[in-house]
């Protein structure tokens, strides 16, 4: 999927920036994303803002779409984006489009359509900067716009949350959530959010809650049984993004100091459909790299039970470029079914490639 640089996005603001503004709005951004969280929604209320926010966060979270697509890719293969195409994307809190172009690029680099979308969001400057943005990559997609959550649900959608939920109440999200299963079996649920232990205590509850509603998990989890960090006080269960950027992407990162080569997220994929979930392992945590191997954390279903392990990739059957991407690697690659030919007993897991710890806590 193609990076996209300040420099072609400068022409689709709403106002026309000097580098010096963007960068003074930048800094107050995060100013209000992080210490004076009372007025994080001061940043939409100015085409300003609006447009800075647009050209710094627009290509540096994009990659974060692209990593959950190429795993879901990996398990599913081409039918399931297939699938997708016959589904309106339904972007709800859509702020500058960021999602739903990611989404429109995605399916493109793979040969396929997207028909229509619904952008959602409760400020008309996000909607206009999102369709301006849009407009300009896919001129001939049907969008259309909500500015609340009682909006038609199409029976036939997939309901994209892109740090959009953190900032909503769980009565809202449990509303919203009730609406969407009340449908049908063709729907799906897709988020993107901050990768936070705050925002993690909210995941699982939304997991059970859907799990309990007969919704099926693609991603992350290994099976629908209990998390095994639910009621963990210092760990959570998160992804890790590690990619570049355009160079005038990293050069105004680097003015702001902020890093958005690493990008810790909280990604989850759920379907009313019936489907094989894919994933045997998921990595939660790399530990270290020893003399033999990469140890992480890893999840996995044994004994009708989520358990966390601690594994370790041997390096006795990995080449020196398989060792590099590891070494390089972003956190959330799932170990699928069809990867492993394996021999469980007491949890402990041998074979030439992996081999798991079971007192590992």
């Amino acid at each position: 999927m193609k990076k996209l640089s300040i420099r072609e996005l400068f022409s689709l603001t709403l106002e026309e920036l000097k580098e010096e503004e963007l960068l003074t709005s930048i800094e107050l951004m995060t100013t209000h994303f992080t210490v004076k969280r009372e007025k994080i929604e001061e940043y939409v209320l100015s085409p300003k803002q609006v447009s800075s926010y647009m050209l710094f966060y627009m290509p540096t979270n994009l990659p974060k779409l692209e990593f959950l697509y190429d795993e879901l890719f990996r398990q599913n293969g081409l039918d399931f984006f297939k699938n997708l195409t016959e589904l309106e994307f339904v972007d709800i809190g859509c702020g500058p489009g960021t999602f739903s172009l990611g989404h429109l690029l995605y399916l493109k680099k793979l040969g396929l359509e997207v028909q229509k979308i619904c952008l959602v969001d409760t400020s008309h400057l996000m909607l206009l900067q999102a369709q301006k943005v849009i407009k300009h990559f896919f001129p001939n997609v049907s969008i259309r716009t909500e500015k609340n959550l009682n909006f038609h649900k199409n029976a036939k959608a997939l309901y994209f949350f892109g740090h959009s939920l953190n900032e909503m109440n769980m009565q809202e999200i449990q509303s919203l959530f009730n609406e969407i299963d009340q449908l049908n079996q063709n729907e799906m649920i897709f988020w993107i959010e901050p990768g936070t232990s705050l925002f993690f205590k909210k995941a699982v509850e939304l997991r059970e809650n859907l799990i309990n509603k007969k919704w099926n998990v693609l991603y992350p989890c290994p099976s629908l049984l209990s998390c095994p960090l639910r009621n963990s006080e210092n760990d959570w269960c998160h992804q890790i993004v590690r990619c570049t950027h355009e160079d005038d992407v990293e050069r105004i990162s680097q003015k702001v100091k902020l890093d958005r080569k690493i990008l810790p997220m909280n990604a989850f994929v759920f379907s009313k459909r019936d489907s094989e979930n894919m994933v045997k392992f998921f990595p939660v945590r790399f530990l270290q790299e020893t003399k033999f191997s990469f140890d992480f954390t890893m999840c996995l279903e044994a004994d009708s039970a989520n358990i966390l392990v601690k594994a370790e990739l041997l390096k006795r059957k990995l080449d020196k470029a398989q060792m590099k991407t590891l070494k390089q690697a972003s956190l959330g690659r799932a170990f699928l079914n069809k990867n492993l030919e394996k021999q469980v007993k007491d949890y402990r897991i041998r074979d030439d490639l992996i081999r798991i710890d079971h007192n590992y806590e």
